[in-house]
């Protein structure tokens, strides 16, 4: 790249690496959902609730509760993600 454009200057904007860190997330949940039953309530966990797993933990609405058919109970989106966080490995939690 440096032969074919010499005068080229490498720029990283703030999309990007927003862009990097959300892959980076969702290629960790998808490596830690995969050793849990496909059948099971955690990995339905990780896998249909992916977008809370991308929201930061002070974004999530803790007062509103709704019905999670695949949990089969009454929630919050902070309870999902914390619960979530401790069927977790510690190398996920970190990156969280």
């Amino acid at each position: 790249m440096k032969r074919l454009f010499p005068n080229a200057k490498i720029i990283i904007d703030r999309s990007h690496i927003v862009q990097m860190l959300n892959r980076a997330v969702n290629s960790m949940r998808t490596d830690l959902i995969n050793r849990f039953d496909h059948s099971s309530k955690n990995y339905r966990l990780f896998k249909r609730n992916w977008k809370l797993f991308l929201k930061r933990y002070d974004d999530l609405n803790c007062t509103h509760q709704f019905y999670e058919r695949s949990q089969r109970k009454w929630v919050t989106s902070e309870r999902l993600v914390a619960q979530g966080l401790q069927l977790a490995d510690q190398n996920f939690r970190k990156a969280y």
